[in-house]
C-alpha cells in the first residue's frame, strides 16, 4: 500500500504473498504483527525508558537532578544505550559503562552511577510491559570486585 511502490515491486509483493496464502499464512496479520512488534522495540529502548523513570519516579527523589544528569549523559547516549531495547542490555554492558569509570580513576562516581542505573532497572522490573521479567541486569553484580571497596572521604579541618 505505498503510493510510491514501482510496478515491479508491487507484483514482486504480489506474488509473495499469494505464495504465502498458498502455505496457510496471512501476510497481512504478519506484517500488523511485525509493526506492533516494532512500534513496541521504539517504546522500550532504554532511553525511552529512561525518559519515563526521570518523569514518572523521580520528580519526589532530592536527588532528581544529579540522577537526571548521569542518567543523560552517561547511559541515554544513542552510541551508548539509548538505541538498544532495556531487554538488550546485559550485566557485560553495565561491567563495561562503570569499568569506563573506574579506568578513569572515579571510583565513588562509579559507585554511585551503579546506584542509580540499578535504581533504574529495579523500577523497570516492577513493570512487566518492559518484558525486563524481573530480571535486572545489575543482578548478583559484585561491585566491591570491579569498582573496589566504597570508602569514606576522610576531612580534616586546617587552622
Amino acid at each position: 500500500s505505498d503510493p510510491n511502490c514501482s510496478l515491479a515491486a508491487a507484483r514482486a509483493t504480489a506474488i509473495k504473498w499469494k505464495a504465502a496464502l498458498v502455505d496457510g499464512k496471512n501476510p497481512a496479520a504478519e506484517r500488523a504483527a511485525n509493526k506492533a512488534a516494532n512500534e513496541a522495540r521504539q517504546r522500550h529502548t532504554f532511553k525511552n525508558v529512561a525518559e519515563e523513570y526521570i518523569e514518572k519516579y523521580l520528580p519526589s527523589k532530592r536527588s532528581r537532578k544529579v540522577i537526571e544528569s548521569d542518567l543523560r549523559t552517561r547511559f541515554m547516549p544513542d552510541e551508548v544505550w539509548g538505541l538498544k531495547t532495556i531487554t538488550e542490555i546485559t550485566q557485560d554492558d553495565v561491567i563495561s559503562e562503570i569499568q569506563k569509570i573506574v579506568d578513569a580513576d572515579h571510583r565513588a562516581q562509579a559507585h554511585n552511577s551503579f546506584g542509580i542505573i540499578r535504581g533504574l532497572f529495579n523500577w523497570a522490573c516492577a513493570r512487566p510491559s518492559f518484558g525486563l521479567e524481573r530480571r535486572s541486569p545489575c543482578d548478583k553484580f559484585d561491585v566491591k570486585r570491579i569498582i573496589g571497596k566504597k570508602s569514606r572521604r576522610r576531612r580534616t579541618l586546617t587552622e
